[in-house]
């Protein structure tokens, strides 16, 4: 394989055990055993796992992480993974979820400022209304709600299609840009530059990172695409 996507199985493993160093196990790992040259870690986005404010910060502490990690990303060896990208699938998730919460009036929120670090954690807490479901991982009623119809009891809603449990995101809907996204950040480096970037520099490194940076704001974000960048 050329190429691995990685999503880090927050819920599988709790925060404190996502580590630097098991992020950075797991990028050695695809190359030991697909082969892959290049790996993509997905964002950690909101669902069902973050059940506080203390999971959300934890999450976002550990985007971070994953974002050092691949900034800051040398090969031991040529056949180690040689590029490590970032998807900002988080960011692209929260702005859905906020939009949406605000197209349902749900409480009386205003987007913040999506180009800051750390805008998900400004007045976020309404994100962890959860409908009463009684079930052990209730969904967040701003995440599968298409209105306010759940009533005083929050049992129940009319589902949205962003996502049908909190959990899982419905693919029709999110899925073309994480996608895209996939393809774009793959462009980065192989279409017609895997030679070019193998001569890793500083130069390069900065390129590679305007490159992935593009591709997020593009597609990982609510904003419509560029006209430019449809058919390329």
């Amino acid at each position: 394989f050329d190429a691995a996507v990685i999503r880090i199985p927050h819920g599988w493993l709790t925060i404190d055990q996502i580590t630097k160093e098991r992020i950075i196990e797991t990028i050695h790992l695809v190359s030991i055993y697909l082969g892959a040259k290049t790996a993509i870690v997905t964002l950690l986005p909101i669902n069902n796992n973050v059940k506080t404010v203390s999971d959300l910060e934890g999450i976002i502490q550990i985007n971070r992480m994953v974002r050092d990690v691949a900034t800051n990303w040398s090969p031991i060896d040529s056949h180690d993974v040689q590029w490590v990208l970032v998807q900002s699938f988080s960011n692209f998730t929260n702005q859905v979820i906020w939009e949406n919460s605000q197209q349902i009036g749900f409480q009386n929120i205003s987007i913040p400022d999506t180009s800051q670090e750390g805008w998900e954690q400004a007045g976020a807490d309404f994100l962890l209304n959860r409908l009463n479901d009684k079930g052990k991982w209730s969904p967040s009623i701003p995440m599968i709600c298409s209105d306010t119809s759940y009533g005083n009891k929050k049992d129940a809603c009319l589902p949205n299609k962003i996502s049908r449990d909190g959990t899982h995101w419905c693919m029709n809907t999110v899925g073309p840009r994480y996608v895209a996204s996939i393809a774009c950040l793959l462009g980065c480096i192989y279409n017609g530059k895997e030679q070019y970037y193998a001569l890793y520099n500083d130069t390069l490194r900065s390129s590679l990172r305007s490159c992935e940076q593009e591709c997020n704001d593009q597609f990982m974000s609510i904003v419509p695409v560029d006209e430019g960048w449809v058919g390329n």
